[in-house]
């Protein structure tokens, strides 16, 4: 997108996913990630430089497609250190959205800004983002709160415990909860479950996070990524990967399963 400093050109994002999602009158969730070789190597931010040149990128990806987007959300699993990320810290964290979220706000007020999306919320990193003042720069939170292969009665204990922490740093008030990713895999490896046990488990975690007031509801992954039944990453999808077996995005029972709660529940 930015091969040149300042410089944005959306085309490929706009041929391969964006218009066609605007056609179709999906309302897709942006991400603005990650590093680019311009600025501190395509490391994470952190110089004023790459701050202040993913601020205006972020920026500008919100100007773009503020029409049609649900939200954006700044960076990805940053304690993960994902996008090729070494700067995990909280504190480098929190310094780039105080800089990227009033930039997107300026460009696009009515777009909901959202993060600080934690890998790990079994570690006090999304607890030091709200310390550090994150909760001042977020229109909601973003959660990824895997718990497979243990069932989906795992997230209502997950969004209780995420929300008394909000709270806790928030003057008592509550803000909005996005899970942004949530799913189980299927296939041989030990942390994986059936394809029957993943269809309950989607159906009942869209309830559950209906119930608990969930602004939005994402399911990891609609495709399988791959066909190796051994390897996690390549199996959380709801339809099977094209080169599968048993033919192209042929369906698993969980697609029909999310299907029909998502139907019900609206």
């Amino acid at each position: 997108v930015e091969t040149e400093p300042g410089v944005y050109d959306w085309a490929r994002p706009r041929a391969e996913f964006l218009d066609q999602a605007d056609e179709l009158g999906v309302a897709p969730l942006l991400l603005a990630g990650y590093g680019n070789p311009l600025y501190d190597s395509g490391n994470g931010p952190v110089s004023d430089e790459a701050v202040a040149a993913y601020s205006s990128y972020a920026a500008a990806m919100a100007s773009e497609f503020q029409g049609s987007a649900s939200g954006i959300e700044l960076w990805n699993e940053w304690d993960l250190g994902l996008g090729g990320n070494t700067n995990v810290s909280a504190a480098d964290y929190v310094n780039l959205l105080k800089s990227a979220s009033p930039a997107v706000k300026a460009a696009a007020p009515g777009l909901p800004v959202i993060g600080p999306a934690v890998a790990d919320l079994n570690t006090s990193w999304l607890e030091d983002t709200f310390a550090l003042g994150a909760l001042d720069y977020v229109d909601g939170i973003v959660l990824h709160p895997y718990s497979y292969p243990a069932g989906a009665e795992a997230l209502a204990d997950r969004l209780a415990q995420v929300d008394a922490l909000v709270r806790e740093y928030n003057d008592g008030q509550s803000k909005p909860m996005w899970i942004t990713e949530h799913g189980w895999p299927t296939g041989t490896n030990a942390r994986a479950v059936s394809e029957a046990s993943q269809a309950a488990n989607v159906a009942k975690s869209a309830l559950i996070a209906t119930m608990d007031g969930v602004e939005r509801y994402y399911y990891y992954d609609f495709v399988n990524d791959g066909t190796d039944p051994a390897e996690t990453e390549n199996n959380f999808g709801l339809l099977h990967h094209p080169d599968d077996a048993l033919g192209a995005f042929t369906p698993k029972p969980g697609y029909v399963a999310y299907s029909t709660a998502a139907h019900q529940l609206s």
